[in-house]
């Protein structure tokens, strides 16, 4: 028969259990009060072993189990005997009274004292006696558990016919443990290839080739990783590159044409790499790759004007329907005249890429199932970019800090757009989905161009992120009448930074909030250089305007200026769904700063103003304390 083995220990709930029931019966048969009869009458016993033991006078035998399940089974029957007597003492006790003619039913005291002397001692050796074969049935089957461990340790090819099982069977639902027959333990070299390939595509290359020197059936195994990533940037040293170059052409060579889901290098880019550089691209193409990165920009660029050219005609035919993932870095790009383009592309990274903007609108005409597409300092020279062919499944778009004029792109899809630079060069983007979009403006732009051009470009965003320096000198009324507007916008959060001389005209940025009309959330981050407390001053009356679904707002680096308490007083006034309002002292944007009047100014603007139902917080770095 097949070794079966116990279960397992008890649960937690079980051993105490049985603790507790240990102990009684120690506690019973330590004191050992029992009434036993003879013919004599009624003796009290108080003797015990375990007594004498602790004296020195001998050894109790009560705790072996055998002994403690024999001592239970008497004292069960000595239980039941004590019940028995009982009640035929009082049977007989009636019998006698009714032979007696006695009409009187009452038992006399003797026999109540008797019969009830009988049923208590009796009581107590059955529990007793019940506690004591639990006990000791419990004992002996874990010693019989270890015993037949032990054997089965010391001779696990002999079969041991016995299963301890006190519960029916449950179903197993663990995975089972995948394993050939006659292997006890699996074994990595035993796993699917297509498991092995996974697990060794999450390690270095580095660490994966070193895995080779740990066993015989282990020195080839490395060569089915699936992804090939070269970093020279981990290496140092005089011959740094050399070392790299002859590294990437070993493990080249111990492919033996087998298909390459990522093949990723980064090194800074030299000349005396460019023949390198162009084997390594045609590997990729010749392995099937799915997932090219070269990321070869130095780190200091910003005065380098040569690139790579990156031979993109190695990448045509079967290679170019493969690839899903490109992203290149500090290249340059002329597409051949008889490109067919990446119809499976569905990620391209461009960095410090230079190209015209023809060719870059070839390039993304072509990539007709692209999702994900980052533009970032790459020159084009002036150039528009322009992509006649609509993307419909483009879901991400990143552009920063580029030398274009234009960008026109059909991306109906479109849920996050990032954008960096100056004034958006974008046409409007019509994505009726868009869900997020950080805008970041270098330099100064004027707050008219952020009032009308972002509500034109992204007339249908949700989430606004904007940081930018915006000097607040209008001649405008307080507010500015548009008719832009953010159809669909809930979110607005404004990270910005103005001069002392902004103070006063901070109000104007409740246009934001008219321009607004769905809005719910806003998230204002203040960082006002060249601040000098100019104390209380008289707060102007701002004529009505109901934002109706404004129900939070966070204000961060409030100093209490003029124009912050005049706008704060107008937003709170004109927020009839208001819920939550924080005002925060500290400058969490730019040099940052604690310590200000702000809070107290905050609080006495807001006096009678703010509803009774709006959780209203003030965090107040200038005394490092939480008001409510």
């Amino acid at each position: 028969m097949a070794v079966a083995r116990s279960r397992g220990k008890p649960s937690p709930s079980q051993s105490a259990m049985l603790a507790r029931l240990r102990a009684a019966s120690d506690a019973a048969h330590e004191i050992d009060v029992s009434v036993r009869h003879d013919s004599h009458g009624y003796l009290l016993v108080n003797d015990c072993d375990c007594r004498h033991r602790r004296h020195g006078h001998g050894r109790c035998l009560h705790g072996v189990s055998g002994v403690r399940v024999a001592g239970g089974l008497v004292r069960l029957a000595t239980g039941v005997e004590h019940v028995r007597r009982a009640l035929n003492r009082y049977l007989d006790a009636g019998k006698g009274k009714e032979g007696d003619g006695e009409e009187d039913d009452e038992l006399s005291v003797g026999d109540k004292v008797l019969i009830a002397a009988d049923v208590v001692v009796g009581t107590y050796d059955v529990v007793v006696g019940g506690i004591d074969v639990v006990v000791g049935i419990c004992d002996l089957t874990e010693y019989a558990r270890g015993a037949v461990a032990r054997l089965s340790r010391m001779y696990p090819d002999v079969g041991i016919p016995i299963r301890f099982r006190f519960r029916k069977k449950k179903r197993d639902c663990r995975p089972k443990r995948i394993r050939k027959a006659g292997i006890k333990e699996v074994r990595f070299e035993d796993l699917p290839e297509d498991m092995q390939n996974m697990i060794f595509s999450k390690l270095p290359l580095k660490e994966t080739v070193r895995t080779s020197v740990l066993s015989s059936k282990w020195r080839d195994l490395w060569k089915n990783c699936p992804r090939l990533r070269f970093d020279g940037s981990t290496m140092s040293g005089e011959y740094m590159l050399e070392r790299l170059v002859e590294n990437v052409h070993v493990v080249m060579k111990q492919q033996n044409g087998q298909i390459i889901q990522a093949f990723e290098v980064k090194v800074e880019f030299q000349n005396r790499l460019v023949d390198h550089l162009n084997n390594w691209v045609g590997f990729a193409a010749s392995s099937w790759t799915k997932n090219l990165a070269l990321d070869l920009a130095p780190k200091e660029f910003r005065h380098r004007h040569d690139r790579y050219m990156f031979p993109i005609e190695l990448l045509d035919g079967i290679a170019a329907s493969r690839l899903q993932q490109i992203q290149l870095s500090f290249v340059s790009l002329k597409l051949p005249s008889q490109f067919s383009g990446f119809p499976q592309l569905k990620k391209l990274g461009l960095h410090l890429v230079q190209a015209t903007g023809k060719d870059l609108q070839d390039l993304l005409s072509s990539c007709s199932n692209l999702e994900w597409l980052s533009i970032v300092r790459c020159n084009l020279n002036g150039d528009e970019l322009k992509v006649d062919c609509p993307s419909y499944r483009l879901l991400y778009l990143h552009i920063a800090q580029c030398e274009i004029s234009k960008i026109e792109m059909h991306a109906s899809k479109l849920k996050t757009f990032v954008y960096k630079g100056a004034q958006l060069p974008v046409d409007p983007i019509r994505a009726q989905e868009l869900e997020f979009a950080d805008i970041v403006f270098d330099g100064h732009i004027t707050f008219q161009y952020a009032l009308t051009g972002l509500p034109v470009v992204l007339p249908n965003v949700q989430n606004l992120t904007m940081r930018a320096s915006i000097p607040l000198q209008v001649e405008f009324p307080w507010l500015l009448t548009t008719p832009s507007t953010f159809y669909q916008l809930k979110h607005l959060k404004l990270l910005l930074s103005h001069s002392s001389g902004d103070m006063d005209n901070i109000v104007y940025l409740a246009s934001f909030l008219k321009a607004a009309p769905l809005l719910e959330v806003l998230e204002i981050h203040f960082n006002i250089y060249g601040y000098a407390d100019e104390g209380t001053q008289v707060l102007r009356s701002l004529p009505k305007c109901p934002y109706k679904n404004l129900k939070s707002i966070y204000i961060a680096g409030f100093k209490g200026v003029k124009g912050q308490a005049e706008f704060l007083v107008h937003a709170v006034e004109n927020s009839p769904a208001l819920e939550v309002l924080t005002i925060d002292t500290a400058t969490k944007i730019g040099v940052r700063s604690i310590g200000s009047a702000g809070g107290h100014i905050a609080r006495r603007c807001l006096s009678g103003i703010v509803s009774p139902k709006t959780k209203f917080h003030i965090l107040d770095t200038s005394s490092w304390e939480y008001m409510d």
